[in-house]
This record gives C-alpha cells, structure tokens and sequence, in this order.
C-alpha cells in the first residue's frame, strides 16, 4: 500500500485514512479516520470520540502508558483496523483524546514500513495479502 506526504503541515507527514470497525458488528459500525504513522507509539491509538459510533466493542484491560504529559492509565478496546482493503483484525488500540489514529508498532513492525518524504510516499507492505495502490 503506498501512501502520500501531507504537505500542508508543518514538517511534511506521512498519512493515510483507514477504517476502525467493531469486529462483532464489522459491516454496520465503521468508523473512517485519518491516520498517522508514529513509530515512537507501542500500540494504536484511536481517537476516544469514535468509541460511542463503534457500539459495544470488546474492552481489554486498562493499561498504564508514559507519554509526554506523564503516565497515564488508557482503556484499551479490540477493533479491527482497515487500511485500502486489507484487514488488520482483533487489535487491542488504546482510546486517545485525537481526533487521528495513530497506527503504532503493533502495525509497523509486522509488517513493511518503508517512508521516502524526498519521494513524497510512505509504503506499508503487509506481504502477499497486502492489496498495492
């Protein structure tokens, strides 16, 4: 799946839109979100207003992060993520006070990640399955 800069921000950033979808319910609650890489988050992270539009989604336990604001303790949530087609299932995602997702290393280190912003492109590679744009 290859992916574009925005230029629009100050530094350029590599971005996408992609699908949060209740695993139990995957065809009625969707939720399309912009998304930014980040290689520093151990896991995604969804936005927290996206939780009420997803139904009763599977919570897991509450866990404690440090952040730059501290450490802080983070319901975490089972969804299914969707990026172009292909399906990352039953992720556990913490809920984050964005309105963005950010697609952490659970994501990034199983698969591909290759980013180019003198290019202007960022590809995620998710083998075989991995549908190209």
């Amino acid at each position: 799946m290859v992916f574009h800069y925005n230029h629009s921000q100050a530094p350029d950033r590599p971005e996408c839109s992609l699908d949060i979808v209740n695993p139990m319910e995957s065809e009625k609650l969707v939720k399309k979100v912009l998304a930014f890489p980040d290689t520093g988050a151990d896991m995604t992270m969804i936005p927290q207003e996206c939780i009420p539009n997803l139904g009763n989604l599977i919570r897991g336990q509450p866990i404690q992060f440090r952040g730059v604001n501290g450490i802080r303790t983070l319901q975490t949530y089972i969804v299914d993520i969707r990026i172009s087609g292909y399906t990352f299932p039953s992720l556990e995602v913490v809920a984050i006070p964005k309105n963005h997702v950010l697609i952490g290393r659970d994501i990034l280190n199983e698969n591909k990640a290759v980013f180019d912003a003198n290019q202007d492109f960022w590809i995620l590679n998710c083998g075989e399955s991995c549908p190209s744009i």
